[in-house]
């Protein structure tokens, strides 16, 4: 089951909308994950959080 997540991943990723996302402003940001182990059970949370450039919007802030 890996190996096939793993080479859809591969295939989006060289998708060419993923390379003009990048080329565009997108970015990945994650987080370390926090392992809870109690007993022989392991909880791990971790976040991904995706950016993007908004080229087209109106200037916000102070």
């Amino acid at each position: 089951m890996l190996e096939a997540a793993t080479g859809e991943t591969a295939a989006f990723i060289q998708r060419a909308e993923h390379d003009e996302g990048i080329r565009g402003g997108l970015a990945h940001v994650t987080g370390l994950p926090l392992i809870d182990l109690p007993g022989d059970v392991a909880v791990v949370p971790s976040y991904l959080m995706i950016v993007h450039l908004d080229q087209q919007g109106e200037p916000r802030g102070p």
